[in-house]
């Protein structure tokens, strides 16, 4: 690329961070002063490799783990990988429990696909037929999150209203969910749900809301506290930044970044979960006899 290309897409990458990144400090970084400080190397980079290397920089300085910068061939490689993910199946599994036909298992394993809810409608539809249940397990373990509005929705189908915040530079926007389907059959239902450190973002917050609205039990150990919600930029020349634009807070101000959902039941041994699951159930019924 000539010195005018590669002008042309650092300003585009340093503007766009500058509109819409989620901290209006940028983490304690004075954002002025990183365009001086990278624009040299980045105007005299001997390589194309190396030009997109110190953009990768001045991204990797604003210290989050979220926002990141691909070259255009680190970009093709991203959506080859992504193609191949979303060629895996199911992505959503609904079962009963052997150990306890009252209970239904449903594992999700992201939520980046916005057919997701309508996926979810089907399964409860076919177990509905095949009885009724009491209990529904969300196991959102090794989750890496996916699309804001798909968690929404699944989450109406067990609550629905306000959920929490979302925050950006320009303010705070209260974020609902509307009610599902089968919200009116499932409200009574309880609650359990699984989460690990990989439980990332969408995930988490579909953990947290439920933790707190339909007071669902949450068994396992500390989500990944990785709840920024982060959107893809493309430039011209094929790379590609994401961006961490805004931030989520559950309705009563709890801020799931850095820390995520902590649960009910801790669990740090991911083979012990359903044993511990299996026993909360049995002392559940155990006070429900009584």
């Amino acid at each position: 690329m000539n010195p005018f290309m590669r002008q042309m897409i650092f300003e585009r990458v340093w503007a766009t961070v500058k509109d819409n990144y989620v901290y209006p400090d940028f983490h304690g970084l004075n954002w002025q002063d990183s365009k001086e400080v990278f624009s040299q190397e980045i105007l005299t980079a001997p390589t194309n490799a190396a030009f997109y290397k110190t953009v990768d920089a001045m991204i990797y300085a604003l210290g989050d783990d979220h926002s990141v910068y691909f070259a255009p061939w680190e970009s093709c490689l991203e959506a080859s990988v992504q193609e191949d993910s979303s060629n895996e199946s199911p992505i959503i599994e609904l079962k009963r429990l052997e150990q306890d036909p009252n209970t239904v298992l449903v594992t999700l394993k992201h939520f980046d696909t916005l057919s997701l809810d309508e996926d979810f409608s089907l399964l409860l539809r076919q177990a509905f037929k095949e009885g009724s249940f009491d209990t529904l397990i969300l196991d959102l373990r090794h989750n890496f999150g996916g699309y804001l509005d798909t968690a929404l929705n699944i989450l109406g189908q067990f609550y629905y209203g306000k959920v929490g915040y979302e925050i950006d530079q320009n303010g705070v926007y209260p974020l609902t969910a509307a009610p599902g389907k089968y919200y009116r059959r499932l409200e009574d239902t309880r609650l359990i749900v699984l989460v690990d450190h990989e439980s990332h973002s969408a995930a988490e917050i579909v953990a947290g809301v439920l933790q707190l609205e339909r007071d669902a039990t949450v068994i396992g150990s500390p989500s990944a506290g990785n709840t920024e919600i982060v959107l893809p930029y493309d430039f011209f020349d094929g790379s590609r930044l994401w961006l961490a634009v805004s931030s989520f807070n559950l309705r009563d101000g709890t801020n799931l970044e850095g820390q995520g959902v902590i649960p009910d039941i801790l669990v740090e041994d991911e083979s012990l979960v359903f044993d511990r699951v299996l026993e909360f159930l049995a002392d559940q019924d155990k006070l429900v006899s009584r």
